[in-house]
């Protein structure tokens, strides 16, 4: 874990140049102590040893401390947690998820297709676990359209103003997955699930560009995630209330 000297809100995650995985921080990374707490508590639960690094001079020990202090466990419901969160997807995987009435982790959704490949996993470095988990971005990001291009172009792609073709974004209970036990927080994502998700139970509704006016050229992912967030807040008000956090998740989230 890397305290970087900069005051920028964003954090990455990924390998560092001699191969170690580690989480950067800036220092106006949103919700920061509770980024610390859930970073380590899930590395220690996972049976992995913690290095903590800081290229600037503060008390560390004590932030942690404090960190781990204020920030309630995994499994309790946070002032700060999202009413709604999203999964984006392919266009051939969304398919296959309308159809078994589930989103599957990478894992499991490389067997059902071949062509899903572990890019986000190999390229970050991430730990061998994260690839049994379903990911979710925040309502109002456009992080895991991100990750829908980068499968298309076979690598990791972070502009989100380039060419690209939508899937679907789906859009679940966040509070429900939390209170039934599937929610892992791990300091990087909004939210992870181990394990298949259930739509019937928790997706509130997909949105295709289709729905959004599909004739319009060219999407990019930073423009299909506000039509289909809007076109959501429409439909659904009561969910995209302002307890929908729009800054919960500056980073990419794992394919």
């Amino acid at each position: 874990m890397v305290f970087l000297d900069t005051d920028t809100d964003r954090y990455v995650n990924g390998r560092l140049a001699n191969g170690v995985y580690a989480l950067r921080f800036g220092r106006c990374t949103p919700d920061l102590d509770a980024r610390i707490a859930d970073f380590l508590r899930y590395e220690t639960a996972m049976g992995r040893t913690t290095l903590v690094y800081r290229e600037y001079d503060f008390d560390v020990a004590g932030r942690i401390a404090v960190a781990l202090a204020r920030t309630p466990p995994s499994s309790v419901p946070r002032p700060t947690d999202p009413r709604v969160v999203v999964h984006s997807t392919t266009h051939d995987r969304l398919a296959s998820i309308l159809h078994d009435g589930k989103i599957l982790p990478a894992v499991a959704a490389r067997e059902r297709l071949p062509s899903v490949r572990p890019i986000g996993f190999l390229a970050f470095g991430e730990p061998d676990e994260y690839d049994r988990y379903v990911y979710f971005s925040a309502f109002g990001s456009a992080s895991g359209e991100l990750v829908v291009a980068s499968h298309q172009r076979g690598r990791v792609h972070t502009d989100p103003d380039a060419r690209y073709e939508p899937g679907g974004r789906i859009y679940l209970d966040f509070r429900s997955m939390l209170s039934d036990g599937l929610i892992h927080r791990d300091g990087v994502h909004v939210g992870k699930a181990a394990g298949a998700v259930a739509l019937a139970r928790y997706a509130v509704t997909t949105i295709t560009a289709g729905e959004c006016g599909g004739e319009r050229e060219p999407w990019t992912p930073g423009l299909f995630a506000r039509a289909a967030d809007e076109l959501f807040a429409l439909r659904h008000p009561g969910w995209a209330a302002r307890d929908c956090r729009d800054d919960a998740s500056r980073g990419i989230p794992s394919p």
